[in-house]
């Protein structure tokens, strides 16, 4: 019995780490998963062929966007272009589409 003694007072701290994991994997799983921590970094992000389609949309309705603002001289144009710009940055397919025509009925 001494021999146990000694042994637990030896490595007690062995014991104790290995019920707190213990406890934590069965808490764990009795925690339904709703009531868990979400991280919000950890997202599922597009493909990357999809990623680059949206960027070099973006880029080609950046140069359209330059190429129309240096052909308009009024204020309301340049208005109308800031606001198919800024609705590029969320959808550039449809500000492209509402771009195309802007130009088809302005220029």
């Amino acid at each position: 019995m001494t021999k146990i003694w000694r042994w637990v007072r030896r490595w007690w701290w062995t014991i104790v780490a290995g019920v707190i994991s213990i406890a934590g994997f069965f808490f764990l799983l009795l925690i339904p998963k709703s009531e868990r921590i979400t991280r919000p970094e950890i997202r599922i992000k597009k493909p990357l062929k999809e990623r680059a389609r949206e960027e070099i949309e973006r880029a080609r309705l950046e140069g359209e966007i330059e190429k129309a603002r240096k052909r308009t001289k009024a204020r309301v144009e340049r208005r109308w272009l800031d606001e198919i710009e800024h609705i590029g940055k969320k959808n550039p397919v449809m500000a492209r589409k509402q771009l195309a025509y802007w130009l088809d009925k302005n220029l």
